[in-house]
Parts: structure tokens; sequence; C-alpha cells
């Protein structure tokens, strides 16, 4: 069975997580139970807190419905799902991190359920006297066994195609 792949891509001002699932088509999307679980790294800056020179911690909050909403399908009825997740750029700071756990069913009439996690870390953004270089092209997410600490507990969230952003030709 061939593996579902993440790539983060960035093409001129774009920049997006695209997920690839081989073993489902386009068409067959909503009948093959597509779950998310989604945890997006942020740090409680609005606590007030007396002065310290420490950021405060980071932390994963679940955040699988607001991924969900803004995920696009880019690929034809008969070709592997493949999804867009957008990356805004007020979303691409250093404190930046994504953990997702994709589900789907392997046969539309089994229970059985297959899930692979990637976790996004490094947006690839360099930093030269103050000025952000954010590198163009397509670098591979590696799956990995499971979710980081403080993540997983959330159940997942089902979407169908219609919840689903739509793509503006």
């Amino acid at each position: 069975m061939q593996q579902p792949t993440c790539e983060l891509v960035r093409e001129g001002q774009r920049t997006y997580l695209q997920l690839r699932l081989p073993g489902v088509r386009t068409r067959e999307m909503d009948s093959r139970q597509l779950q998310l679980q989604a945890y997006q790294q942020t740090r409680d800056r609005d606590l007030p807190r007396p002065y310290s020179p420490h950021l405060p911690p980071a932390r994963w909050q679940e955040s699988s419905a607001a991924w969900a909403a803004v995920a696009v399908v880019v690929s034809q009825e008969e070709e592997a799902l493949t999804l867009q997740l957008p990356i805004g750029e007020a979303q691409q700071t250093s404190d930046f991190a994504l953990a997702l756990n994709i589900g789907y069913q392997l046969e539309a009439e089994r229970e059985l359920i297959h899930r692979t996690c990637f976790v996004l870390r490094d947006l690839r953004i360099a930093t030269e006297r103050g000025v952000r270089l954010p590198a163009q092209g397509r670098f591979t997410l590696d799956a990995v066994e499971t979710l980081p600490s403080g993540t997983g507990k959330a159940p997942f969230w089902l979407f169908t195609r219609e919840e689903m952003a739509t793509v503006d030709d």
C-alpha cells in the first residue's frame, strides 16, 4: 500500500502543505471517512504576567476544524486525493508548528482506518540582517509514528467535500 505524503510548498507568495493520499481517489473522498486531527503550536502572549525576559511556553492547541475548513481539494476525480492547506503570512512565525494525523478507511465498506502523522516544525525561513528570506520550492515531510507529547487526545474531525474551501478558478 502506498503511504500518504506531505510536502511544504512555497511558490511565490503562496505557502501551503500538500497532502496526497494515494489510497483514495478524489471521487471516493466522502465515502472513505476522511478524518483529520490537527494541532497548532501557540504561545500565550496575552496572559498578564510580570516582566520576564523569557517567552511564554509553547503549547499545542487542537485546531482540526479550522484546518479542515481551509483545506482545498486540488486533484481531479480519478486521481489520488490531493489536499492543500494554506499557511497564511501571519501564521509564518518562528513559533509556528503543525502536527497532523490524517486518517481514512482502507476500503469504503470496512471499518479499518489507515492513519498517518506528519509534524511541520520548520517553515524554511531564514533571517539575514532582520530580513526574512523564505525558501522557495517543495520540501518533503517524513511521516512520524506519533504526534508530539500533549496532542492526540481530541476526537478526529470527519470532513466532507462540501465543508471544505473551494479553489477559485
